[in-house]
Protein backbone atom coordinates (compact mmCIF):
# COMPACT_ATOMS: atom_id res chain seq x y z
CA UNK A 1 0.00 0.00 0.00
CA UNK A 2 1.54 3.32 -1.17
CA UNK A 3 1.07 6.03 0.87
CA UNK A 4 -0.13 9.57 -0.05
CA UNK A 5 0.23 13.41 0.66
CA UNK A 6 -2.73 15.29 1.56
CA UNK A 7 -3.60 19.09 1.76
CA UNK A 8 -6.20 19.78 3.84
CA UNK A 9 -8.34 22.90 2.24
CA UNK A 10 -10.91 24.81 3.67
CA UNK A 11 -14.29 25.33 1.39
CA UNK A 12 -15.08 28.99 1.93
CA UNK A 13 -18.60 28.86 1.39
CA UNK A 14 -19.43 26.66 4.04
CA UNK A 15 -16.08 26.30 6.36
CA UNK A 16 -15.57 22.43 6.11
CA UNK A 17 -12.21 20.99 5.89
CA UNK A 18 -11.64 18.96 2.76
CA UNK A 19 -8.70 16.61 1.75
CA UNK A 20 -7.23 16.62 -1.29
CA UNK A 21 -5.34 14.01 -3.10
CA UNK A 22 -2.33 15.91 -4.57
CA UNK A 23 -0.93 12.28 -5.79
CA UNK A 24 -2.43 10.12 -8.46
CA UNK A 25 -2.15 6.99 -6.95
CA UNK A 26 -4.09 6.28 -3.92
CA UNK A 27 -2.90 2.60 -2.06
CA UNK A 28 -5.83 0.75 -0.72
CA UNK A 29 -6.55 0.66 2.95
CA UNK A 30 -7.41 -2.68 4.43
CA UNK A 31 -11.15 -1.45 4.54
CA UNK A 32 -11.58 -1.37 0.89
CA UNK A 33 -9.40 -4.60 0.78
CA UNK A 34 -11.68 -6.11 2.93
CA UNK A 35 -14.71 -5.00 1.02
CA UNK A 36 -13.31 -6.21 -2.24
CA UNK A 37 -11.80 -9.83 -0.92
CA UNK A 38 -15.72 -10.01 0.12
CA UNK A 39 -17.11 -9.66 -3.15
CA UNK A 40 -14.42 -11.46 -4.67
CA UNK A 41 -15.47 -14.47 -2.37
CA UNK A 42 -19.30 -13.91 -2.99
CA UNK A 43 -18.55 -14.07 -7.22
CA UNK A 44 -16.54 -17.29 -6.44
CA UNK A 45 -19.04 -19.12 -4.43
CA UNK A 46 -21.60 -18.12 -7.20
CA UNK A 47 -24.01 -15.66 -4.85
CA UNK A 48 -23.07 -12.95 -7.62
CA UNK A 49 -22.85 -11.89 -10.76
CA UNK A 50 -19.02 -10.49 -11.34
CA UNK A 51 -20.34 -7.29 -13.14
CA UNK A 52 -23.08 -6.38 -10.11
CA UNK A 53 -19.98 -7.32 -7.84
CA UNK A 54 -17.64 -4.87 -9.32
CA UNK A 55 -19.98 -2.18 -9.52
CA UNK A 56 -21.08 -2.31 -6.40
CA UNK A 57 -18.02 -2.44 -4.95
CA UNK A 58 -16.59 0.52 -6.76
CA UNK A 59 -19.56 3.15 -5.82
CA UNK A 60 -19.18 1.73 -2.06
CA UNK A 61 -15.36 2.78 -2.09
CA UNK A 62 -15.92 5.86 -3.96
CA UNK A 63 -18.62 7.07 -1.67
CA UNK A 64 -16.25 5.85 1.48
CA UNK A 65 -13.34 7.85 -0.35
CA UNK A 66 -15.72 11.38 -0.05
CA UNK A 67 -17.09 10.66 3.12
CA UNK A 68 -13.61 10.65 4.42
CA UNK A 69 -13.32 14.02 2.56
CA UNK A 70 -10.80 12.90 -0.11
CA UNK A 71 -11.28 14.35 -3.93
CA UNK A 72 -11.93 11.60 -6.52
CA UNK A 73 -11.99 11.93 -10.18
CA UNK A 74 -13.58 9.85 -12.61
CA UNK A 75 -10.74 7.41 -12.39
CA UNK A 76 -10.62 6.62 -8.60
CA UNK A 77 -11.92 2.99 -7.47
CA UNK A 78 -13.71 3.05 -11.21
CA UNK A 79 -15.64 -0.49 -12.49
CA UNK A 80 -11.70 -0.98 -14.93
CA UNK A 81 -9.89 -0.95 -11.61
CA UNK A 82 -11.75 -2.80 -9.09
CA UNK A 83 -12.42 -5.61 -11.99
CA UNK A 84 -8.63 -5.58 -12.36
CA UNK A 85 -7.40 -5.46 -8.40
CA UNK A 86 -10.59 -8.22 -7.83
CA UNK A 87 -8.88 -10.17 -10.39
CA UNK A 88 -5.20 -10.05 -9.24
CA UNK A 89 -6.99 -11.54 -5.48
CA UNK A 90 -8.24 -14.14 -7.74
CA UNK A 91 -5.59 -15.37 -9.16
CA UNK A 92 -3.57 -15.59 -5.65
CA UNK A 93 -7.41 -17.11 -3.65
CA UNK A 94 -7.47 -19.94 -6.22
CA UNK A 95 -3.47 -20.32 -6.02
CA UNK A 96 -3.21 -19.23 -10.44
CA UNK A 97 -5.99 -21.04 -11.21
CA UNK A 98 -7.63 -17.85 -12.20
CA UNK A 99 -7.28 -14.02 -12.38
CA UNK A 100 -4.86 -12.12 -13.34
CA UNK A 101 -1.09 -12.80 -12.91
CA UNK A 102 0.62 -9.39 -12.20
Amino acid sequence: MSSIRINKQINPRCGNERVKALSKRIGWSQEEAAVLFHAMLMVHEGCIKRSVAVAKVSRKLRRLAIINGIVIDDKFRNTNGVSMQMSSLEYIYTKGKTGLFK
